[in-house]
């Protein structure tokens, strides 16, 4: 990025429908960094494991309900 800042994004409800959608059009952009809270269920898992291993997104588990 030559030192360039990237937005960073701060996203729930990324493996929702809507959610899902987003998280797919921010992806490949390099200008954007992705953190994500999820929860650390099974359809949290399986959604979003196409993204593990993405430089662009972090993925933190947790609940903002507690």
């Amino acid at each position: 990025m030559n030192g360039e800042k990237r937005l960073t994004i701060f996203m729930t409800g990324a493996s929702g429908h809507m959610g899902i959608e987003a998280v797919r059009l921010f992806a490949d952009r390099s200008d954007i960094k992705l953190k994500i809270l999820t929860l650390d269920d099974r359809h949290d898992r399986s959604v979003l494991k196409p993204f593990y291993n993405s430089e662009n997104i972090e993925l933190l588990r947790g609940d903002l309900r507690n």
